[in-house]
């Protein structure tokens, strides 16, 4: 499973009942070289520490319960 982040940082996942590990990843890069008024410049690649990028080392998790609605889930990346 996984969601885009909004410019705004807000994002929308939905998961059934559990516990869940949790990774963060860049987008993928467009063609080098290649930008234009729609198309942001790439992301600093320094800008995300590795261990976040995988679910066993960001230290991240969430637990859905089963109550369903809607669950606010703010990730702090150091």
């Amino acid at each position: 499973m996984g969601s885009v982040i909004g410019e705004d940082g807000a994002y929308e996942v939905e998961l059934p009942p559990g516990q869940y590990q949790v990774s963060v990843s860049l987008p993928p890069q467009g063609a080098a070289g290649v930008l234009d008024a729609e198309t942001p410049p790439p992301p600093d690649p320094n800008a995300l520490p590795d261990r976040y990028t995988r679910a066993q080392t960001s230290g991240l998790s969430v637990t859905v319960g089963p109550q369903g609605g809607t669950v606010e889930y703010n990730i702090e990346l150091e």
